[in-house]
């Protein structure tokens, strides 16, 4: 018993324990883009109160790397890619351009903001994905998700090419 204990002493006193790094951090892990080929139907959790319809409807075309978003009159062009960290899967994405007429909601895109944003995917068990904001967290630290903007849903059979 001593010994193991000496032993167990040593090897923790050794000079190769002292210069022993820390582990790197591991990047995010990337979420295959395969994963989005193709069209989706993005479709708002708000809804119209008298025709009882989606305030707003998309179409979402991901394309080896590149977004198409046709919302009401507009047509705006991205490129995203996903990414998967501790808190879950994200859909991150810059706006290239767009034709600055009205999207499903009448808002106008008048200046396109070259920053990257992103948006939390929950995936459902049905294949779909909640759009959200990101989670919030309890006073536990358990990840609360609340307040998404839609589902995003694939067209089936689907074969749009940008």
């Amino acid at each position: 018993m001593i010994r193991t204990f000496i032993a167990i002493a040593a090897l923790l006193t050794s000079p190769a324990a002292a210069l022993a790094k820390p582990a790197a951090k591991k990047p995010p892990k990337v979420m295959p883009l395969n994963m989005f080929e193709g069209a989706y139907r993005f479709t708002s959790t708000d809804f119209n109160s008298v025709t009882r319809k989606p305030v707003c409807t998309e179409t979402w075309t991901f394309t080896k790397g590149k977004l198409a978003v046709e919302s009401g009159q507009e047509q705006m062009t991205k490129t995203f890619r996903t990414i998967r960290d501790r808190t879950g899967d994200w859909l991150a994405a810059k706006t290239l351009s767009s034709n600055g007429k009205p999207d499903c909601t009448g808002n106008v895109t008048t200046a396109i903001d070259p920053r990257e944003s992103r948006i939390y995917l929950l995936p459902m068990n049905s294949g779909d994905f909640q759009i959200c904001p990101p989670p919030s967290k309890t006073a536990d630290g358990i990840p609360l998700i609340g307040g998404c903007y839609g589902s995003l849903r694939r067209i089936a059979n689907s074969d749009h090419i940008f």
